[in-house]
């Protein structure tokens, strides 16, 4: 140990009175439910610390269940919802500490040539500002999709919106969390997001509609207008064909879909309420 940190302290200053060697799990629990007890967080996995996602993904349990057991609590969903809290979360946090274990094999080797190579490939990396921002923006982390669960249909297309992170839209325009709301959301691209739920079987759900705009308009009641300034979240509907997204209150997409089948969107969510996918 007087070696080891002898290049950044003078050992004769220090006593050293303990050391330790961690070791870092990457366990997931076999089941997150058993009846009315859910584990979430460290309960449920552990996480290598090397991507930092310990935290994060701890936390995007928490969002994806208590919004659900909300549901299920005010009878606004089928019990069967909360089946689908494990579902929808265990392939992410899986692929995540995959991810961090295979990082931590980079950065703790132990052989000072491999070592020596990572940083000299690290440096010359840093040069180019498109891969800076890609390693600086963890761009290559799995991305938070739900390919089953709670989404229209039970299961992703490949090209849907569906199960998709719903854009932050952030700007001027103001946090997702101000301008979405604490639940559901409806968000139209230039069109009435209220078409969806024409038939009004969403009321006890009491969602938020909201619409993007390029340029300001005239307001009404009822909607809250988003000026699109950056062109994100135009270009986050273009890529997937839609023109209405429903957002689920952990802002994942229900589903999207273009203007003519506003109606049936709502429908499809009403259904899914009734009879969560299994």
């Amino acid at each position: 140990m007087r070696t080891f940190v002898a290049p950044f302290v003078d050992p004769d200053r220090y006593r050293i009175t303990r050391a330790v060697t961690y070791r870092f799990g990457k366990h997931v629990a076999e089941r997150w439910q058993v009846g009315r007890v859910f584990l979430l967080g460290d309960a449920a996995h552990q996480m290598p610390p090397f991507m930092g996602q310990g935290l994060c993904s701890g936390l995007r349990d928490v969002a994806n269940l208590t919004w659900k057991l909300a549901a299920v609590l005010t009878g606004a969903a089928d019990p069967k919802l909360l089946t689908t809290y494990e579902v929808e979360r265990r392939a992410h946090t899986q692929a995540m500490i995959d991810l961090s274990a295979r990082m931590g094999q980079v950065f703790l080797t132990v052989a000072p040539r491999l070592a020596a190579a990572r940083d000299a490939v690290l440096r010359a990396l840093q040069q180019v500002a498109r891969i800076r921002r890609f390693i600086g923006d963890l761009e290559f982390k799995p991305p938070p999709l739900h390919r089953a669960g709670f989404i229209a249909g039970g299961r992703r297309p490949r090209n849907g919106a569906q199960g998709t992170w719903f854009p932050q839209i952030g700007g001027e325009a103001g946090r997702s969390d101000e301008l979405l709301g604490p639940g559901f959301a409806i968000v139209g691209l230039e069109v009435d997001p209220r078409t969806v739920d024409r038939d009004g079987l969403l009321k006890s759900l009491r969602p938020r509609f909201v619409r993007v705009r390029a340029a300001a308009g005239a307001s009404e009641p009822g909607l809250v207008d988003v000026i699109d300034a950056s062109g994100r979240l135009t270009a986050w509907f273009r890529r997937h064909r839609a023109a209405l997204a429903i957002v689920r209150p952990d802002r994942h997409v229900f589903a999207g879909g273009p203007a003519h089948a506003a109606a049936s969107l709502g429908r499809a969510l009403a259904d899914a309420l009734r009879d969560p996918p299994g």
